[in-house]
């Protein structure tokens, strides 16, 4: 049994967070965005946050309101690293990460759109230990990165979401010109992390927009 009054969220004592757990699994909207704010606030985790875990677990179980509980268990997970004074709890915690890793993985199919796939990937990531991933993805649906051209160290835009999947130069007044469309990965030719799961959406440069 968890005494909440000894722990700490990122408003202060988390005498709240019982209750506000129970609201939110009866689908009380409110409840859960301050959930958000208290166990994950901007990407901070305390004590509280961890001690969440398993109760986030168990309703990531139940249909209809899995998929937020699910994503905030991940968003905790994604904070592990940080200096949150709670290792021996994150220790206990790992039967619990494995199955939450379980079930993001489950839930992981082609059919989702794209922020629906991408927020399941990211849990998964982020449960797996793998936190440069999980922030390397954010907001990967409607994103732009500048990288410098392997071939001749160009620097080259590369959109990916709701603009277009392609890369560029990008000019001052012209915007994004020599846009050069992004083919899919072959899912076999990935190495490390991204053969963990192969999305409909991979992508990779198909060319350097100059050549």
């Amino acid at each position: 049994m968890i005494d909440w009054s000894t722990l700490h969220d990122a408003y202060g004592p988390a005498h709240a967070i019982p209750g506000l757990l129970d609201r939110a699994i009866g689908g009380d909207q409110e409840a859960v965005d301050r959930l958000w704010g208290r166990l994950c606030h901007q990407g901070t985790i305390t004590p509280a946050s961890i001690a969440a875990l398993p109760q986030l677990a168990d309703m990531a179980k139940t249909e209809g309101v899995g998929d937020w509980a699910l994503d905030l268990a991940g968003a905790i997970a994604s904070g592990l690293l940080q200096h949150h004074g709670a290792d021996e709890e994150v220790a206990r915690c790992a039967a619990t990460l494995a199955e939450l890793r379980a079930m993001a993985a489950a839930r992981l199919r082609s059919c989702l759109d794209g922020k629906t796939y991408l927020s399941r990937l990211r849990a998964m990531l982020a449960f797996d230990g793998q936190i440069l991933w999980f922030e390397a993805l954010d907001d990967f649906t409607d994103s732009f990165v500048t990288v410098a051209c392997p071939h001749c160290d160009a620097p080259v835009t590369i959109a990916v979401g709701d603009y277009g999947c392609y890369s560029s130069i990008r000019d001052w007044n012209l915007g994004d010109v020599h846009q050069v469309e992004l083919r899919p990965a072959v899912p076999h030719e990935l190495i490390g992390t991204g053969r963990i799961r192969q999305g409909p959406r991979s992508r990779t440069v198909n060319s350097c927009p100059l050549s």
